[in-house]
């Protein structure tokens, strides 16, 4: 039988450093589009609660969202295709941002964007520790591709919007959700014997809320949503307030990238302290260390000092990740 040629790709690159390639494309992505598209919606003359609405409305879709698209991935085996075409429509939805005459429409686009793009990150996450616990791979030395290229690109990319203007990220940003697309080739599949054991635990006709049955899914969903709004949130105005203080997009590159890299001790050793205080007590100090540098951070008017509290909190997010993985 001839293989394809995804198959042939896959058959010649060793799986770590499929599943590395894929994470630095995907953060080159966030890097450079992510990181400055707040900045770029205050250009464009929006306001603050504009901003917030807009954050707010897709939060709440990718709440529904996700759950649904990832469910039916699962189970029809719509693995890749959910990836690859979540990103080509994303990419189109944020190039189609150019010609949306006002907020109202603006707002329209963004909510299908982030609809069609909501079971993207959980897909593609699962696909590489799934890939990773397959052939016994460090997923932390998976992960640390993502940090390095995010670092890199969100510092070169501040740069490169200082040179050629913030006008231009949409376009750019909604090309490199088609690289992003691209990449998915690269990953695995679910085989035969995973195929089989999502039919079978297949929830019966007429019972798709089953999962929010568990008590423990929904604790844990609840937390994840609360997580993901503030790490939203903080995200999408650290930028723009750092681009407030000192007018500098290559400095909200540094800004943005430095807790890529304070991330990485603690992704890379993060277990060593989950085996010896436990992961409620790791996450616990993960999310407590958010929550104080981010109360600072509120009331820090200098740049320089911002920044360092900044990296402090990668540090922090990265037991976050080893805790939620595990």
């Amino acid at each position: 039988m001839t293989k394809s040629i995804a198959d042939q790709v896959r058959s010649s690159i060793p799986p770590n450093i499929r599943g590395g390639l894929y994470y630095a494309i995907h953060f080159l992505v966030v890097s450079m589009f992510f990181s400055y598209v707040g900045v770029a919606y205050i250009e464009r003359g929006m306001s603050g609660v504009q901003l917030g609405t807009l954050n707010s409305i897709g939060s709440i879709i990718m709440l529904f969202a996700t759950p649904l698209l990832s469910g039916i991935a699962d189970r029809k085996g719509w693995h890749l295709p959910f990836l690859a075409i979540g990103n080509v429509l994303y990419g189109i939805g944020m190039m189609a941002i150019n010609f949306a005459p006002n907020f109202a429409m603006l707002a329209m686009i963004s909510a299908i964007a982030a609809f069609v793009k909501a079971p993207t990150n959980p897909i593609g996450e699962g696909l590489v520790i799934r890939m990773a616990n397959k052939y016994g791979l460090n997923f932390g030395a998976i992960r640390i591709w993502g940090s390095i290229s995010f670092t890199i690109f969100c510092i070169s990319a501040g740069w490169l919007w200082d040179v050629i203007g913030l006008e231009w990220l949409f376009w750019i940003g909604g090309a490199l959700f088609f690289l992003r697309a691209f990449m998915s080739l690269i990953l695995e599949p679910i085989g035969e014997k995973g195929e089989a054991a999502a039919k079978k635990e297949k929830p019966a006709k007429g019972d798709w809320l089953s999962p929010f049955k568990d008590k423990f899914f929904l604790i844990y969903l609840i937390g994840m949503v609360l997580w993901g709004c503030s790490m939203n949130g903080y995200f999408g105005y650290i930028s723009i307030y750092i681009n407030q203080l000192t007018d500098s997009n290559l400095l909200v590159g540094i800004a943005v990238a430095l807790p890529a890299i304070t991330e990485i001790p603690s992704v890379m050793y993060g277990d060593r302290l989950i085996k010896k205080i436990g992961m409620l007590p790791t996450v616990m100090i993960g999310i407590g260390t958010v929550v104080i540098v981010s109360f600072i951070v509120a009331f820090t008017y200098n740049a320089v000092l911002v920044i360092i509290l900044n990296s402090i909190r990668g540090l922090a997010f990265g037991f976050w990740i080893v805790v939620g993985i595990r």
